[in-house]
């Protein structure tokens, strides 16, 4: 057996809903290559990205039952935010051998490889919700010029009947008027 036929178990979380597995390879494999097998297990026809798990000091990423849980939920997890970078892109023309996997006999079990991202994945971190925010917005600025519309409308008719003769005579016939 050469060194680019090692047999490699790689484990993915796909992103946008929590599925986890493990695909089987070996590192002279493309990664477009390992791309396809990953569509045919998740059964999703659209192409993926495909990023490399390896945190800042050069060690795999853990996934816990706590933050599988989370990403089943669509809720933001925080090494998300953290791997989903340009950099750690897997690049499709590339073979797994120049990512430096672990071999099969030195694989942590909670280690995570690789994740998968879907297309239709929009937001690392859903808290922040801009057409919500923006709607929000625009709803409490019609509320505001509607309000300062109400209140030049009462101040007016409340000017033109102080400085009409005859049209009121006095404070408590005002306040009948217009309930203020």
């Amino acid at each position: 057996m050469t060194i680019t036929e090692r047999l490699l178990e790689l484990a993915y979380v796909v992103i946008n809903d929590g599925t986890i597995s493990i695909q089987q390879s070996t590192e002279d494999v493309r990664v477009r290559d390992l791309s396809r097998a990953i569509q045919k297990y998740v059964d999703d026809k659209k192409p993926f990205r495909l990023f490399i798990a390896r945190k800042s000091d050069r060690s795999w990423q853990t996934l816990t039952m706590r933050d599988a849980q989370r990403l089943r939920r669509k809720e933001p997890v925080p090494f998300v935010k953290e791997l989903l970078v340009d950099e750690n892109e897997m690049d499709p023309r590339c073979q797994l051998i120049d990512f430096q996997f672990p071999t099969r006999d030195s694989i942590n079990r909670s280690d995570v490889h690789i994740l998968v991202l879907k297309p239709e994945y929009v937001s690392v971190a859903p808290e922040w919700k801009p057409e919500t925010t923006w709607e929000f917005s625009l709803l409490t600025l019609a509320h505001y010029f509607l309000w300062d519309a109400v209140v030049l409308l009462r101040s007016y008719r409340v000017f033109t009947i102080l400085t009409t003769p005859g049209l009121a005579t006095d404070r408590e016939e005002l306040r009948g008027k217009f309930h203020w």
